[in-house]
């Protein structure tokens, strides 16, 4: 009878300390999620603005890579975006040594999935050394983008 309780009592401790352990993970999860939704700024490198998408799309022939954006009518045409500092003056100095007129727009995102992406991207933007490092990079933040974004708002 003795061994019989030793046992019940071992198990509901076990339960317990496994109930424990699951719930403090569970509440962690939730706080995540929750974080997530926070709205973070950054910076995308304008080039244009047209009326129509047929202008748009005639103009923006001339750059290796980009994507845009309709708002209000218009097509806002952007060729490079970053949330860090350094590489904001990084990709300025680039798009100027290719004659690009750039104007920088802040905006607030809040795509977990895509800002946990550009942050890995920026990592990797931080260390390039020349430009055609810089352009692949920023290619492949573009497509990330709208891979993300932009499809993942259909």
């Amino acid at each position: 009878m003795k061994k019989n309780i030793i046992w019940i009592g071992s198990c509901i401790i076990v339960g317990l300390l496994m109930g424990k352990i699951m719930f403090d993970q569970y509440d962690q999860v939730q706080s995540k999620k929750v974080s997530a939704n926070v709205n973070e700024k950054v910076y995308f490198f304008q080039v244009g603005v047209y009326s129509s998408l047929e202008n748009m799309k005639n103009a923006s022939l001339k750059y290796d890579s980009y994507i845009y954006i309709e708002q209000d009518s218009k097509f806002y045409v952007f060729v490079g975006l970053t949330k860090n500092e350094e590489n904001k003056d990084k990709l300025k100095s680039y798009f100027e040594s290719l004659g690009y007129d750039i104007y920088i727009k802040e905006m607030e995102l809040n795509q977990a999935s895509f800002l946990e992406t550009l942050d890995q991207y920026d990592l990797l933007l931080k260390e390039t050394k020349t430009n055609q490092e810089i352009k692949e990079v920023n290619k492949s933040i573009l497509a990330k983008y709208e891979e993300l974004v932009v499809n993942g708002q259909n």
